[in-house]
């Protein structure tokens, strides 16, 4: 109370009442924040894989169902990342925690922390619920030379290293097949960083690709040109009856993938429940089971602390497999390369210089002069140039960091302004800066998302 007379007795009265009028004004938005039902509107949902594939068709089954039961009244927007799925992960971690931003994934993200892809995995997360699950049909072309699983083991065991085994470094299918190898001791499958289950297809139709595994809603669209080896769900699936299991097989092993809804670190309980209960009620929806049914999804459904055991259980399972599973270049590697490149050619014009001085040393003491010196006499120093760089290269990681914009966009514009620079600005040239800028920009992002399967920095939200 003293605080208020305070405002209200000072000199100046319209200053004292509008500060007065802001600081209620926060106080009664904070409690309307608190206490209002939610959600006020449109909730966000990233699918951290492109459009089409077996994750994204699940959201859009269960946005269909929110907007036919008006189950969130301000409807669904669905955020597909495309690139490693790292990526879409990483742009979930940073969203705000406001109780509508979420993420859906499945156990790639802990395969990616236990391989050291990325830093960070499901426990930087609130876990919100597993809403449907799945499992993999191992399969080959319907060429290949292996008629069933126990004829593909045999070869890998006596051709260790041999057979290309299509996947995604890191993920469900490079889990999948590790685990599949580790049923015959000894035996070892080629993985190839391909991709998903339509890019894995692609390269098994076109012979570059010998073995890979598929969800099953993806091997029931892809059939036709496949020869199934083996199922690893529990019991055979109703939409593909006549695909073994592994435990029909004589091998005791499952591996069942659960669909995972996550939200940004202390997002508020309220939103995680609100968006439990909104899930739970459409994996009632008798239309929802039905296309569950007819993609090859089980319509499992868990929340809570049964939610949560099932996340440890899965990754103490991943952590197992990790060990075995070789990424090839990984989030280190590459660093390295660059690190390793930048000294080389440090090193390399530490030499010129040497040689350069001891030729001018000799020339010195011989009272000659280099018949050709035009090489040293175009040196000019430009200190400027060097400290141009230097504040484009810090400006460039700064805005990295705070992700003002995406990878591509800002890195095509570091490598423009670069050679520019270098050019003088030279109006006549700087359409070759800019083309040589977007090449390098978006084939770099392609080449560290898509080969070294590396997360790169993403413009925020």
């Amino acid at each position: 109370m003293r605080l208020i007379k305070y405002f209200l007795r000072v000199p100046d009265r319209l200053i004292g009442r509008s500060i007065f009028m802001i600081l209620a004004t926060l106080c009664m938005t904070v409690s309307y924040g608190q206490d209002a039902e939610w959600p006020q509107r449109p909730v966000r949902v990233i699918v951290p894989f492109k459009a089409g594939g077996g994750s994204d068709t699940l959201v859009r089954v269960l946005q269909k169902s929110f907007q036919d039961n008006d189950t969130l009244p301000h409807g669904m927007a669905v955020i597909n990342v495309g690139g490693h799925y790292s990526a879409g992960c990483r742009k979930a971690l940073h969203e705000a925690p406001d109780g509508y931003n979420f993420l859906v994934v499945h156990r790639a993200m802990m395969g990616g922390k236990a391989t050291g892809i990325i830093d960070f995995g499901h426990e930087d997360f609130e876990a919100v619920a597993e809403a449907s699950s799945f499992s993999l049909v191992l399969a080959v072309g319907r060429d290949a030379p292996w008629q069933t699983l126990d004829d593909l083991l045999d070869d890998a065991l006596k051709r260790p290293g041999e057979i290309v085994f299509g996947c995604n470094k890191g993920a469900l299918n490079h889990m999948a097949g590790v685990s599949i190898e580790g049923i015959r001791p000894g035996a070892a499958f080629n993985y190839v960083q391909i991709g998903g289950g339509a890019a894995n297809f692609d390269q098994i139709k076109g012979g570059h690709v010998s073995v890979s595994v598929f969800g099953a809603s993806e091997y029931v669209s892809f059939k036709d040109d496949l020869r199934p080896l083996a199922y690893t769900g529990s019991s055979r699936h109703p939409s593909i009856p006549e695909i073994p299991t592994l435990k029909e097989l004589g091998h005791d092993l499952t591996f069942s993938i659960g669909s995972w809804w996550f939200a940004p670190k202390s997002t508020p309980q309220v939103a995680i429940d609100g968006m439990a209960n909104a899930l739970e009620q459409a994996m009632n929806d008798p239309e929802v089971q039905e296309q569950l049914i007819n993609r090859a999804y089980d319509a499992s459904f868990f929340r809570g602390d049964e939610f949560t055991s099932r996340l440890n259980s899965n990754w103490q399972q991943v952590q197992e497999i990790a060990p075995k599973m070789n990424v090839g270049v990984g989030s280190f590697v590459v660093p390295s390369l660059i690190i390793g490149t930048t000294c080389l050619l440090i090193f390399m014009v530490i030499i010129s210089h040497l040689r350069e001085k001891r030729h001018q040393r000799i020339d010195a003491e011989n009272n000659t002069e280099l018949e050709d010196d035009s090489e040293a006499s175009s040196f000019i120093p430009r200190p400027w140039l060097a400290f141009g760089y230097l504040a484009m290269t810090i400006l460039y990681t700064i805005l990295l960091a705070l992700r003002i914009s995406g990878f591509a966009v800002l890195s095509s514009v570091f490598v423009f302004l670069g050679i520019a620079l270098l050019l003088r600005f030279n109006k006549t040239q700087l359409w070759v800066a800019l083309a040589l800028a977007l090449i390098m920009g978006f084939g770099c992002e392609y080449l560290f998302t898509e080969i070294f399967t590396l997360d790169l920095p993403t413009g925020a939200a």
